[in-house]
């Protein structure tokens, strides 16, 4: 889905990025080109989208330690060496 028609920007660009190392909303703003003095401005009016994508990369980042933690937590205990 686009999240910003001036750019061509869809949801999966912004997901990239946020992959990629981008982790607060002022670096996606200006990797992704979006300036409301040259664009309609329309999707920085409300930049909640851009926060949500960043809470569910960071949620999913978090999800993921846990997950390698408790994976290490029982191979230690098991003796596996890694």
């Amino acid at each position: 889905m686009y999240v910003c028609s001036c750019r061509a920007v869809t949801e999966a660009r912004v997901d990239r990025l946020i992959r990629e190392g981008a982790r607060d909303a002022r670096e996606l703003i200006r990797r992704l080109g979006i300036d409301a003095r040259e664009n309609c401005g329309v999707c920085l009016r409300d930049p909640e989208w851009l926060f949500a994508r960043l809470r569910a990369q960071g949620d999913a980042d978090a999800a993921r330690a846990r997950q390698n933690e408790a994976r290490s937590a029982t191979l230690n205990s098991q003796g596996v060496e890694r």
